[in-house]
């Protein structure tokens, strides 16, 4: 069960991020709670997860209804169950795509990143994305 980790008031018609807490530690999947979307308007966000022990996790709920909900700390937002599926992919053909080799790669700066634990396969398109969001120089 997850449930709001403070007292949080959701408008009508707006999207919120809301921390959430649990018992559960691990990855997981996350679904709302019928009743709450049923009675309230509330829909919450459906994805995968990862539950840390004493850290809460924020979840992305969308009030559909029209007058204000005061979501305390013992409403149950929705669940949390076992998942061991992947929490993201990567194909082989993207890897390869970002393997650093474009020019514009080449010429960003590294600086202060250490990848000498990253596997030498990896390498190469990890450096590529570090290259491409790297912020600009004085930043």
């Amino acid at each position: 069960m997850l449930r709001s980790s403070r007292k949080t008031w959701i408008q009508p018609g707006t999207i919120a991020h809301i921390p959430v807490k649990s018992t559960y530690t691990g990855h997981g999947f996350i679904t709302g709670r019928p009743p709450l979307y049923d009675n309230r308007g509330v829909q919450v966000a459906q994805g995968p997860a990862i539950m840390v022990v004493g850290e809460p996790l924020t979840v992305q709920v969308m009030h559909l209804g029209v007058t204000p909900l005061w979501l305390t700390t013992d409403m149950t937002v929705g669940c949390i169950d076992p998942y061991e599926g992947p929490t993201y992919k990567v194909s082989p053909d993207e890897l390869k795509g970002r393997d650093g080799t474009a020019k514009e790669e080449k010429d960003s700066p590294l600086s202060g990143v250490d990848v000498s634990s990253v596997p030498e396969d990896w390498s190469g398109a990890l450096k590529a994305l570090l290259k491409r969001h790297a912020s600009p120089p004085g930043w």
